[in-house]
């Protein structure tokens, strides 16, 4: 059983994620990002020494831990409470788990996109399919796929996998680092799609227009109820693809202090 602690693990997958981002980053890289020596970030994420406590809320504020996620990060560093022990380690640990489970649901592609998989009108849900018709290696889809399993959004049945749709909607408290790294990761989806997609089988679209800041709520509902009559209307008929829909809106300007 793994006993790996919640901030140990939290610090692997965050060097993960900017490994994906961009390959050449280096374990020197991420330890001055830390602020720790790179022998002693090597150390840490290989389980050869714990992370000094002194050190916790240091490494929490670099990587722009929140909420919920910066508890069980700092509660982890204090009591070394292995995330997946949640039989001996009582109540938190569960909770840590289910934390991280979903910390990687929301800022990874895959496992969104291998859900509305599921909704494909397809009787193959197995994991060679999916892993064709997204381009992943089978591995990686392995992976997602035990993920989703152990956070409760998809069940195994025979070969394939179902989605439980009582089950899949995620916690109100969402780590704000999960959310970015999603962002991130649909920015560079549509940057790819953009060279490779033919322009019959995709839509881009941008305006720059001058504004008045009290607009923006009434803007941002406006955006909200045009995504979900959108989505509405793509879900109608036979269900061969899966799509990503992004509308960014951001300002150009400074504010003026």
């Amino acid at each position: 059983m793994d006993s790996t602690p919640f901030y140990r693990t939290r610090m692997k997958t965050e060097f993960g994620r900017m490994q994906k981002r961009n390959p050449s980053f280096s374990l020197r890289a991420y330890a001055g990002k830390l602020g720790l020596h790179p022998g002693t970030l090597s150390s840490i994420l290989n389980e050869k020494r714990s992370l000094p406590q002194g050190r916790a809320v240091d490494i929490a504020d670099r990587l722009g831990l929140t909420g919920l996620e910066r508890k069980f990060f700092l509660e982890s560093a204090r009591t070394r409470v292995p995330i997946h022990d949640t039989k001996t380690a009582g109540p938190s640990a569960a909770q840590m788990l289910h934390l991280q489970l979903h910390s990687d649901i929301i800022a990874e592609w895959e496992h969104s996109a291998i859900l509305s998989l599921l909704d494909l009108d397809s009787p193959q849900h197995n994991p060679e399919w999916m892993a064709k018709r997204l381009q992943l290696s089978l591995s990686r889809v392995r992976t997602v796929l035990r993920n989703l399993e152990r956070a409760g959004f998809i069940r195994k049945v025979g070969k394939g996998y179902q989605k439980l749709s009582a089950n899949s909607t995620t916690s109100d408290d969402i780590p704000s680092t999960a959310l970015k790294e999603a962002h991130r990761q649909e920015l560079e989806l549509a940057r790819q799609k953009l060279e490779t997609v033919d322009v019959q089988d995709r839509f881009y679209s941008s305006m720059t227009v001058a504004v008045s800041p009290e607009n923006l709520p009434r803007a941002k509902e406006l955006a909200r109820r045009f995504m979900m009559e959108l989505g509405d209307l793509l879900e109608r008929g036979q269900r061969k693809d899966v799509y990503q829909i992004c509308l960014q809106m951001f300002p150009l300007t400074e504010k003026i202090k």
